[in-house]
């Protein structure tokens, strides 16, 4: 028993992706479970492979969705296709918990292909080229004077980890840098030249970036709004400093899409991973097609009828997931601890189950619902009513950004785009009282 529980607990991580191959993926795409349209993979690619010219596009999903996984299976077919692939994750460069701001990203984009044509299995024969943080450490040396320099640089050797890790020398880094971002833009799109001209002597096909995880840019009660502003400025105001000269494709958040700069980014429209449709948008009745396929997931991970005598007995935790991966996941491992502590007998009686399973409802749900504050409740009962965000002020942007933040609004496509509250917040007595009062 004991170790058919702890398997399924281990392949169940909440936290990792899957890379191509993994034998727990499941299409949901085609299972035709995130709506009628051709996927958000399918339109990027085309994007990318119809263009005579470099292409820069915007990509988003929620934390948990499948999004980083999707982008894998997408870098892997621009391989097939001939394509250089340059995946960089931001969360080795960047602190994403404070406000980001150009220079993080085009400093990030050039030490990721820095750190890409120095990795012994880069493609075809390796040829000497000067490494981006030398080539930084020198700019610094020239272009800045000592008197504004407020901060000691470090030797090449230790300047990335520097940038990457302390705070305080790349605010203070910055101090000495301003006014100075076009040279600096300069000095990253020279060094990206010469990264195409490396890679074109080795390989005949193009190149994409993917800049992954910037979508997890998300600040906490002090600096949420500051952290969203810098956001809409990386992509609104300084844009054109984002056109490299080979195809982008750049993941943002999904409160994006609404906010004022969702309409005014020149990247053209925000493609979204949406969650897998487990309820009816008219009904709020299970979707059966969604249900199946959530469980197909769990199938991938574990062998359900080991496990369960009746697997049905999960599709509780299905629905209450939204369609959630990570949700489904999370709820899933809780189950699975409480089943182990009770050593209860395989496979595992329903009568016995669904108690436990209502236990976890009530645990994972309160961590939806304590964050819930009186100030979100007419966004979220206006929200429910309507399975939409139409219809709020700008007042309400940044109020409806965190609640896209903390998951409690959900974003679903089939057919026409929809929304949703997640199912667990949908629970909370606060929501539940107020949709219950008739309307004024």
């Amino acid at each position: 028993m004991a170790d058919l529980i702890r398997d399924a607990f281990n392949r169940c991580k909440v936290e990792e992706w899957l890379e191509v191959g993994d034998d727990r993926y499941v299409d949901l795409n085609e299972l035709g479970v995130r709506g009628s349209d051709h996927s958000c993979i399918e339109f990027l690619f085309e994007a990318v492979d119809m263009s005579d010219a470099a292409s820069h596009l915007l990509f988003s999903g929620f934390l948990g969705s499948g999004k980083s996984t999707e982008l894998k299976i997408l870098a892997h077919r621009f391989e097939l296709s001939g394509y250089n692939v340059v995946f960089i994750n931001t969360e080795d460069y960047l602190n994403l918990r404070v406000p980001a701001n150009i220079s993080d990203i085009m400093i990030t984009i050039a030490a990721g292909m820095d750190r890409f044509l120095a990795e012994p299995s880069a493609p075809g024969e390796i040829r000497p080229f000067r490494r981006f943080w030398d080539r930084f450490r020198t700019f610094l040396d020239n272009r800045v004077s000592l008197e504004k320099l407020t901060v000691k640089l470090p030797e090449i050797a230790e300047l990335e980890l520097a940038f990457t890790k302390d705070l305080d020398f790349k605010t203070r880094l910055y101090q000495s840098l301003e006014g100075r971002l076009p040279e600096l833009a300069r000095e990253c799109r020279e060094f990206l030249d010469e990264c195409l001209g490396v890679l074109a002597s080795r390989h005949t096909g193009g190149t994409v970036l993917i800049v992954d995880s910037f979508e997890k840019l998300r600040g906490d009660a002090t600096n949420a709004t500051a952290v969203r502003t810098s956001v809409e400025e990386v992509f609104v105001r300084d844009w054109n400093y984002l056109r490299t000269p080979c195809h982008a494709i750049y993941t943002v958040p999904p409160w994006l899409t609404f906010m004022e700069a969702g309409a005014a980014t020149e990247f053209g429209r925000i493609h979204i991973l949406p969650m897998c449709k487990v309820s009816n948008a008219k009904t709020g009745k299970p979707h059966k097609k969604g249900v199946q396929a959530m469980m197909d997931i769990l199938d991938k991970r574990m062998p359900l009828d080991d496990l369960f005598k009746d697997r049905t007995v999960l599709h509780p935790l299905v629905v209450a997931s939204g369609g959630y991966p990570r949700d489904l996941l999370r709820m899933m491992r809780e189950l699975l601890q409480r089943v182990r502590m009770k050593k209860l007998p395989l496979p595992l009686p329903t009568a016995q189950v669904k108690p436990i399973i209502a236990k976890v409802l009530n645990v994972i749900g309160e961590i939806y619902e304590s964050p819930i504050t009186d100030e979100d409740i007419d966004l979220l009962v206006r929200v429910a009513k309507d399975r939409d965000i139409t219809g709020h002020t700008r007042a309400d942007l940044h109020r409806l950004a965190d609640l896209f933040d903390h998951h409690f609004v959900m974003s679903y496509r089939n057919g026409d785009r929809w929304f949703d509250l997640h199912p667990l917040v949908r629970r909370s007595e606060k929501i539940k009282r107020r949709l219950e009062q008739p309307d004024e």
